[in-house]
């Protein structure tokens, strides 16, 4: 019996690994949002304090971009390299990726609960978008492949 190939040769990368979705590019930017809205104006030298009042961000809310922040980093180095820390982050991103998300939503919720916050439409948008990452994350199987592999590392003649 002839084995069925899910993938198209479309879905690899130059480096014969399954190329990571823009999707799961949109889900590393939403889940460090706090850290990007944070860094990126002290970049140019603007005023964070503006931002950070507006936006609430707090130090317990930037934890939970540290785990989706290690991903995000780790993707950026998904080449065969000599580098020994990019691969153990990545084969245990789905996880990562799932304890960020958890993180942020139990924040929100509890920051909502202890009424820190007000439970508005933005909240809302912002726990619906964390739900559905987080089943986005457990169902998709092009994700729990993806995670599995990692460039080899290429041979030095």
């Amino acid at each position: 019996m002839a084995k069925k190939f899910i993938y198209t040769p479309d879905d690899f990368n130059e480096f014969h690994v399954l190329k990571i979705p823009f999707l799961l590019y949109l889900v590393l930017i939403y889940l460090n949002k706090y850290f990007l809205l944070v860094v990126l104006p002290s970049i140019g030298g603007g005023d964070l304090t503006a931002i950070v009042k507006w936006f609430k961000i707090d130090l317990l809310m930037m934890t939970s971009c540290l785990p989706a922040l290690a991903l995000l980093v780790a993707s950026l180095y998904r080449i065969p390299n000599p580098k020994k820390w990019p691969k153990p982050i990545w084969l245990k991103g789905r996880i990562l990726l799932l304890i960020s998300s958890a993180i942020d939503f139990v924040i929100l919720a509890s920051y909502i609960a202890l009424e820190w916050r007000m439970l508005d439409t933005g909240m809302v948008v912002l726990l619906a978008i964390d739900v559905a990452i987080f089943i986005y994350l457990l169902r998709s199987n092009y994700l729990k492949e993806m995670f599995k592999e990692f460039p080899e590392e290429i041979e030095k003649k």
